[in-house]
């Protein structure tokens, strides 16, 4: 897996205070005028994550990871089976489409909220997991066995402007 680093400023330390303070008074977060609890999520996920990249199950799984500028970035993914898709600013992030767009399955750490269950219940091929620690060999066999053969279709008939048109007015059913 491999991880971009566009949304760099929520690993500080200072973000998760400033969200909170924010929160307490009902105002968005700036610069990405974003929900302060996606930005406290995003913060909790992403310092959690770190912490299981240095463990021996991160390295057993064969995680690599790599902060990639975006030319890399684009040059690199499709070189991966997975991507551990960490929140950013949002409720949902970027990332995931973007490993969909170039046939990399996604590993989403879901949280609270019901978006990436709804996207599953849909048909996308993403893995959500409650924990970072789900990722193991056997997880990731299991999940590229289940959604690999569902990538270049999903790609063709789901990722493109028409497709989420239908989508997004109603056209398609659940």
């Amino acid at each position: 897996a491999a991880w971009g680093s566009a949304a760099g400023w929520i690993d500080k330390k200072s973000t998760k205070r400033r969200a909170q303070r924010l929160r307490h008074v009902g105002r968005l977060y700036p610069p990405s005028n974003s929900s302060t609890m996606a930005v406290i999520l995003a913060h909790y996920s992403r310092v959690h994550l770190r912490r299981w990249l240095e463990t021996p199950a991160a390295r057993i799984a064969g995680v690599d990871f790599r902060e990639l500028g975006p030319v890399e970035w684009w040059e690199e993914l499709p070189k991966y089976r997975f991507l551990l898709a960490a929140p950013g600013s949002g409720i949902q992030t970027a990332k995931a489409i973007e490993a969909l767009l170039v046939l990399t399955v996604p590993i989403v750490q879901h949280l609270v909220f019901s978006t990436y269950h709804e996207l599953v219940a849909r048909g996308f091929p993403i893995a959500l997991v409650d924990r970072w620690a789900e990722v193991t060999p056997r997880s990731l066999s299991r999940w590229w066995a289940a959604l690999s053969p569902r990538l270049e279709g999903f790609r063709r008939n789901c990722l493109t402007a028409d497709a989420y048109w239908r989508m997004y007015t109603g056209a398609v059913e659940r």
